[in-house]
């Protein structure tokens, strides 16, 4: 593993953490727009995971990209990880009562 991040460059840095920034705010989103939805986490798991595997697969019929699972992971993870902040957001501003 150790090896595995002293040949990391730049660019797969920037892959790595892009994949999930750019499906942290869908992640946060989602269960805004679906309010009072049942077990929000695996709706926002399996949602991602269905959108990035949809964009992974127009990247291959359409020959713009390449399917990469990696991405498929990192942007279902981001989903989760928006997921996640939001409802650190939420209990976290949500008024204490006493």
């Amino acid at each position: 593993m150790q090896s595995y991040f002293e040949q990391a460059t730049l660019q797969s840095w920037v892959n790595f953490a892009g994949n999930i920034l750019i499906f942290m705010p869908f992640g946060m989103l989602l269960p805004l727009l679906l309010r009072g939805m049942s077990n929000p986490w695996s709706k926002v798991f399996m949602l991602s995971f269905t959108f990035s595997l949809g964009l992974e697969t127009s990247q291959l019929i359409l020959t713009i990209g390449t399917f990469d699972v990696d991405d498929l992971i990192l942007n279902t993870f981001g989903g989760l990880l928006g997921h996640g902040v939001l409802r650190w957001l939420q209990i976290s501003i949500a008024p204490k009562t006493s």
